[in-house]
Order: structure tokens, then sequence, then C-alpha cells
């Protein structure tokens, strides 16, 4: 509704002077200003609407795309608390959001092992992910059996250290899941991720990751971790993530 307000707002205007009546029966006329703020409002809500599209659709698969999602959702509202006017809007918001997705230990863990599965991203996205939180104020829950030390009073050493814990944690538990579907239904076969090039375009299961700022800030940081033999778990996680243009669908089926 908003789009379509500013797509008009010359309309508005050349009305206001050509018809006396319309200025009359308003109690006032939309001006400039008013305009821009409705831009502001459209380029604030813009990223929700993509990101519901986008986790909605069921025509292809989406559970390894809602960790990265939601920490762009984060990235965005604490952007969008600095500016003026919108911050009590934010902070409401704010409220929801780290009632579900503020604290990184009530993630169920079979979302971080989607973003395991997805080989674009793997353990470093996890670990990001995590850093990004814990940067940002993410305070660990409390119970009776375990008091943890607030993040802010960690020194970075110690942050690197609780980041590799919680990633090697999730592993361990994918660990344990991959254990009980390789003894029922293993088989012995391998595969080769730079066929992703041949296999992207072959189905209709690929999902364009549309400007998400949460993963181009790790792809600027990300450094490509050593290979190693193991179980084909612990081989998979320990390769590099794959690589891919940003304009590029991925189907992960097809990988």
């Amino acid at each position: 509704m908003l789009k379509s307000a500013i797509d008009l707002q010359e309309a508005f205007y050349n009305y206001s002077m050509s018809n006396t009546s319309f200025s009359r029966d308003l109690e006032a006329i939309p001006r400039r200003t008013d305009f821009d703020v409705c831009q502001k409002v459209c380029d604030f809500l813009e990223i929700f609407k993509e990101k519901t599209e986008l986790v909605s659709t069921q025509s292809r698969p989406v559970a390894h795309l809602f960790y990265s999602e939601i920490l762009d959702v984060d990235k965005h509202l604490r952007e969008w608390e600095l500016v003026p006017n919108f911050s009590p809007m934010v902070e409401k918001m704010r409220l929801k959001y780290d009632k579900y997705w503020g604290d990184y230990k009530k993630i169920n863990h079979y979302m971080y092992f989607a973003v395991l599965l997805d080989p674009t991203m793997k353990s470093e996205v996890l670990g990001y992910g995590f850093r990004h939180l814990m940067d940002n104020g993410c305070i660990p829950e409390e119970n009776e059996y375990e008091v943890d030390t607030p993040v802010e009073f960690l020194t970075e050493p110690e942050k690197e250290d609780k980041i590799r814990n919680l990633v090697a944690e999730v592993e361990a538990n994918m660990g344990v899941l991959f254990a009980l579907y390789n003894e029922k239904y293993g088989t012995k076969v391998t595969h080769n991720s730079s066929d992703v090039q041949k296999s992207s375009t072959q189905s209709g299961n690929t999902t364009r990751r549309r400007g998400n700022t949460f993963l181009n800030s790790f792809k600027s940081q990300n450094s490509s971790r050593s290979s190693g033999v193991d179980d084909e778990l612990k081989k998979y996680l320990k390769e590099p993530p794959l690589e891919l243009d940003d304009a590029e669908d991925f189907d992960i089926l097809s990988w």
C-alpha cells in the first residue's frame, strides 16, 4: 500500500492544486516529508516480506536457510535501532525476536544440523553465527545446574573457546544422529562437490539467497579449513565450504 502511494505522490500534489474539495475534505494533504517517511518504512519492512516469502515456500527445501535468515533479521534490527524515530518500534520487535531467537541455547539443534548439511555453510557459518550473537550481547540461559559467565565479561580467547565448544557440541550431536541413520540406511556412496555446477540447474529445488547481508559478511571473513580422513560426516565437515557466486542458484537436493 505504501509503495503504491509513493509511486503516486505527484498525483497527490497535482490533485490538491486542481481540486479544492480534495484538500478541504482531508485533515491534511500528504507532504513530501510524509513520503520520505513512507519510503523509510518500506525500506525497513522489505526484508521481512522477502524472508517470509523465502522460508514459507513449500516447493523446495529451505530448512538449511533458516539460521542465516534469522541472523540476518537480527542484523537488520540492530542497524535500524539507530535510525531516528524507528527505535521505539524496533525495540518492541526485538523483544519478540529475542523471545524466540535471542539465546543460541534455545534454538533447536535440528536447525543447526540443517546448516551443517548445507555444503555452502557448514560449521563455519555456525561458528560465525555464534560469534555474531555473542558479540551483540546474547546472554546464555541459566539453570539451577549451570551458571554461565555473562558474555560481556568473557575475554576474547574465552569467547573463541566457547564458540569452538558450541560448534563441537552441535557436530557431536549431529554425529550421533548420523550414526543412527548410517547403521540403518548406510551405503557406500561417494560424491564430488564439484558436481554441483552440473546439477544445480537440473531440477526445481534451487533456492536464491536474496542479498543476505549476514552471509555476505561471513564470506568476507571466511578462511578455508584443513581436510582430513574420518567417517563420512567428519570428512564432509572438514572439507572447506562450497563457494558459489552470489547470483547463482543452488540445488541442495541434487548436490
